[in-house]
């Protein structure tokens, strides 16, 4: 296959965070028993009319590709995930990694401070509305970004634009 592999597992690794503390809480010392890097390039794009994206972890570098191959305003990418990035500092903890799926849930301090952080179309619009504005409704861009729905099993379609975050786990965090 040309260099590519398929299995069953998760094929891209982020939040390493959670890794050190799950072993803190096991009072399991980490050093020796997991090791990783953070990658200068967390995945490629390809569409069938040949167009392809290096998928750089680093922002700044994210923005000049998406540039050069599909003419999007790299001040619009480095905008969009800069939002990204703050609402993943403000709200990731809470909506990434807490059951919200009973409304008692909704009583926790957390969920409300966290809402607080997001802008109305944050809640409100799906995130291929939110991609398509942030990106000037450049097509493969939008494309690009609603993939990050995916992250966890959501369709950008009908998840809420709050889950502009996820590119913040690539592009801020690393993979």
């Amino acid at each position: 296959l040309g260099g590519y592999r398929f299995d069953r597992g998760p094929s891209l690794f982020t939040r390493p965070g959670l890794v050190a503390e799950l072993f803190h809480e096991a009072g399991v010392p980490l050093e020796g028993r997991f090791a990783w890097r953070k990658l200068e390039e967390a995945n490629r794009y390809f569409w069938e009319d040949g167009t392809r994206v290096r998928g750089w972890s680093d922002a700044d570098r994210m923005a000049e590709e998406l540039f050069r191959q599909l003419g999007v305003d790299p001040t619009r990418v480095k905008r969009h995930l800069r939002r990204a990035d703050e609402l993943l500092q403000a709200t990731g903890r809470t909506f990434l990694e807490h059951s919200l799926h009973r409304w008692s849930d909704l009583r926790e301090g957390d969920v409300w401070e966290a809402l607080t952080a997001a802008r109305p179309g944050e809640l409100l619009d799906s995130l291929h509305a939110i991609n398509g504005r942030a990106l000037d409704g450049h097509d493969k861009a939008v494309q690009l970004f609603d993939r990050f729905a995916t992250y966890n099993g959501s369709d950008p379609y009908r998840t809420p634009g709050l889950m502009r975050m996820i590119p913040g786990l690539e592009h801020g965090e690393g993979a």
